[in-house]
């Protein structure tokens, strides 16, 4: 049965949007929008939050539209959603300056791992020990590292630091991952009380100035802990001038660490009531470099995403001949050929510019059922992207400009509640008229289809990047096959077209791994760290607030 009509959301009716259904597979021809321009911009993975003026006027009309509905009339009017007089898309991503090129860079980076004896318990209803996962994620952040040293000798380094009452050196930067790996199973037989944070950034410190920093690598920090900071010395005698309480002293060390030209990446394992966030996000180098993990289990990805923001921005280098400083002669005399000047890579300089977002969530009827952790999976997922749309930037800047969002939902059909807005009431009310429309069937197809058409139908200026993100609970059913292709196949298909259209997309697997195909997930977003995964809705929020991290560039 066809997807019944959305309601209307009240905002001015002078720019009417309207969507119709898009034909089904053996219906009539796709309706597209013409892809906009964007810029070409290489993606990278790093953590800094700025943005660049995008603005373009709307048009006096426009069209959403609906992928896979079952009328027979493919342009079937579903909804009317109104349009601002001028839209200007916003998110944080970082470009590199003009005549710049992203290469791979080496890096220095020290772990610093709480060591404190909260680290030897789960947290609940996990049964892996906050520990173990730790040393785990650990372990793979190592791995992922490039350790052997290429052809002109360059390598990054590995250090790692412990602490709890008390800090130290377990391993100095080294290239040797046996050692890392040796070191990482010292320490895990090793805890104390205390969670003396501001020796965890000291420690760190300390490695960065040891004798085997490589001025050449760029200098990293991870600092994990499950814990709020206790025993930390502050106020008058102590290292902290001016400090007034802990977290005054824990940020004067961090900010330290800092202006040695260290990045600082920082990690609270637990929940709100565990760890300090707000004190962690202000240690970090940049807000979106505090990472959230409920879980232990969330570690890994983490880890994964720190490990791959390792990017420079290497302008093109030019030869520069050296001029004669001799008095030319009237006998040509050979001369051996002017030296090529020694390319010395450069950070970026960021230009601040914004993205459109497509945030389409999975409307089957098995959102309907609990996490587990006393709420629906419904609920879970809409609060999230409630926070999500709280965390982007929709109010104006002295500049005019500002984030956008568009709002699908998808089951057997797919449609958009809302196209691109910067309308915060707006983008909420969409999110509650997902709500009404639950029904069979996860065409995620559709999901893919539906995403990018929101992007193309709304008002794009030059230079705008586009960004996806799909959450569903289910595998793939109800898909038709494309000839010759299976299902798989034909949802990858749909991903693809977004990514060649320059879409960023982010997947979200909301269920247990039985209930996802984390490999089709994983392969439809392109890369598996703009892939996530939790079995309960407890962790979207903090997925969202690291997916609006991940939409950055160069640093």
């Amino acid at each position: 049965m066809g997807h019944p009509l959305a309601p209307r959301i009240s905002t001015p009716p002078e720019r009417p949007l309207a969507r119709a259904s898009l034909a089904r597979a053996t219906g009539g021809a796709v309706l597209r929008a013409a892809v906009a321009t964007v810029a070409a911009v290489a993606t990278v993975a790093t953590v800094a939050t700025v943005a660049m003026i995008v603005a373009h006027p709307a048009p006096r009309s426009g069209h959403a539209f609906a992928a896979g509905g079952t009328s027979a009339n493919p342009a079937v009017v579903r909804a009317a959603v109104p349009f601002t007089s001028e839209l200007r898309a916003y998110l944080p991503y970082t470009v590199k300056s003009p005549a710049c090129r992203l290469d791979a860079t080496t890096v220095d980076v020290v772990l610093v791992l709480d060591r404190s004896t909260s680290m030897l318990r789960p947290i609940e209803p996990s049964v892996v020990t906050k520990n173990d996962a730790a040393i785990g994620a650990a372990r793979e952040f190592v791995r992922l590292l490039d350790l052997t040293p290429d052809a002109a000798g360059r390598s990054d380094q590995i250090g790692i630091v412990g602490f709890n009452d008390t800090v130290w050196t377990e391993l100095a930067l080294t290239d040797d991952e046996n050692a890392a790996n040796a070191a990482l199973d010292r320490l895990s037989v090793t805890t104390a009380e205390g969670t003396r944070l501001d020796l965890a950034f000291r420690g760190g410190a300390a490695v960065m100035d040891g004798p085997n920093r490589r001025a050449a690598n760029r200098a990293v920090m991870v600092v994990l802990t499950d814990g709020l900071p206790n025993r930390v010395p502050y106020g008058p005698g102590s290292p902290y001038p001016g400090s007034a309480r802990q977290e005054d002293a824990v940020r004067q060390a961090a900010d330290a660490a800092k202006a040695r030209g260290t990045r600082v990446y920082t990690i609270g394992l637990g929940g709100a009531t565990d760890v300090n966030l707000g004190l962690l996000e202000a240690c970090a180098s940049d807000p979106s470099m505090f990472h959230e993990a409920p879980r232990p289990e969330d570690l890994a990805a983490i880890y994964r995403g720190i490990a791959v923001q390792r990017r420079i921005c290497d302008p093109a280098q030019t030869a520069t001949p050296r001029l004669p400083t001799d008095a030319p002669t009237s006998t040509a005399t050979p001369t051996s050929p002017p030296p090529t000047a020694t390319p010395t890579p450069t950070a970026c300089i960021p230009t601040t510019q914004y993205t459109d977002v497509s945030l389409v969530i999975d409307m089957s009827t098995s959102m309907s059922r609990s996490t587990g952790g006393g709420t629906t999976k419904l609920d879970a997922a809409l609060a999230a992207a409630r926070s999500f749309i709280g965390q982007m930037r929709l109010a104006p800047d002295a500049m005019g400009r500002h984030d956008q969002v568009a709002v699908s939902g998808f089951n057997g059909e797919s449609w958009t509640s809302v196209g691109l807005t910067n309308d915060a009431a707006a983008a909420e009310a969409a999110l509650l008229d997902l709500a009404t429309h639950l029904n069979r069937g996860t065409r995620l197809d559709l999901a893919f289809v539906q995403g990018q058409a929101a992007l193309e139908a709304g008002v794009r200026g030059p230079g705008n990047l586009p960004a996806m993100i799909v959450l569903t609970d289910g595998q793939g059913n109800g898909v038709p096959a494309d000839p010759g292709r299976t299902t798989d196949e034909t949802v990858l298909d749909r991903a693809q077209r977004a990514k060649d259209a320059g879409t960023t997309i982010f997947t979200i697997g909301l269920g247990a791994p039985t209930d996802v195909d984390r490999a089709l997930l994983e392969a439809a977003a392109g890369d598996p760290s703009r892939y996530f995964e939790t079995p309960n809705g407890d962790d979207l929020a903090a997925i969202y607030r690291r997916i609006a991290g991940r939409l950055t560039g160069c640093p």
